[in-house]
Parts: structure tokens; sequence; C-alpha cells
């Protein structure tokens, strides 16, 4: 799909306005490149979405950018493990019923991130969490559609 389909798309799916004008601002008509250059991690289901990326592959693909970020943090406190794990089973048509549970889990402990001097990655953990409570709920709600 072309990145001029997608501008329309974006439009009528009313994604944000720093996305669709970032996308305007594109200096080629090449939706893969789009995706290789954006940098911010919440337009990709935007861009996924406009390109007509099934839930499933845009989730995986989030997984394992979610996966690759949890390695550079370093000490990975396990609320964020466990979400990783279970929404990776998840995907992998594994069922897990505690995806919800764990989604709550990760995004209390955003709310509250330990804190620590030693750890600079401490700063990225809070939006780590939420990255994973995203990933596990959009991982529940596909099991559930499979199941339908």
């Amino acid at each position: 799909m072309s990145v001029e389909s997608a501008r329309a798309l974006l439009e009528v799916m009313e994604a944000p306005a720093e996305l669709q004008a970032w996308v305007a601002e594109l200096p080629r008509d090449d939706l893969e490149e789009a995706w290789a250059a954006c940098t911010d991690p919440r337009w990709l289901l935007w861009l996924a979405g406009a390109g007509a990326l099934s839930l499933t592959d845009g989730a995986q693909g989030l997984m394992t950018l979610a996966q690759q970020a949890a390695a550079r943090l370093g000490d990975v406190p396990p609320v964020l493990a466990q979400v990783l794990a279970a929404a990776e089973e998840a995907l992998a048509r594994r069922g897990r019923e505690d995806l919800v549970e764990l989604a709550g889990a990760a995004e209390a402990a955003a709310a509250a991130p330990p804190a620590t001097f030693r750890n600079a990655s401490a700063s990225a953990l809070p939006g780590a969490l939420r990255a994973a409570a995203w990933l596990a709920r959009a991982a529940d709600g596909l099991l559930a559609a499979r199941l339908r």
C-alpha cells in the first residue's frame, strides 16, 4: 500500500494530528519506509492499521519491539517479564487466562515504579510497563476474537 493511500485512511481513522502531519512530510511514497522511519511506537499501530496489516502481525511486531526494549533495561522487573511472557504465549495461540490480571499489575507497577539511582534506565520503566500492559490487553483481545 502506498503512503498516499495510508494518509487518506489515517484521516478517516482519526489518527493523531501529529502523525498525520509527519506522514504528509515523508519524502517517499513507501509505507515500509515510513514504518522503518517511525520513532514513536504509539504511531506504529496507526501505521499498521492504515497499511492493512493484520492485528496479529502488528501485535507480534510490537512484541518483538517490547522484548528488545526490555532487554535494554537491564534488570527487568518480574511483572514486566511475566506480562511479556504471557502476551507471547497468547500471540502464539497458547491460551492464557491471566492476561487482563497481568496487564493490571503492570499498569499498577507503572504508576509506582521503583526508585533507584543506580539504574539509569529506571526512567524508561513506566513506559515499558504501560506498553507491556497494552500488549497484553491486545493479545487478550486477539485470543478472545479467535475463540468466537
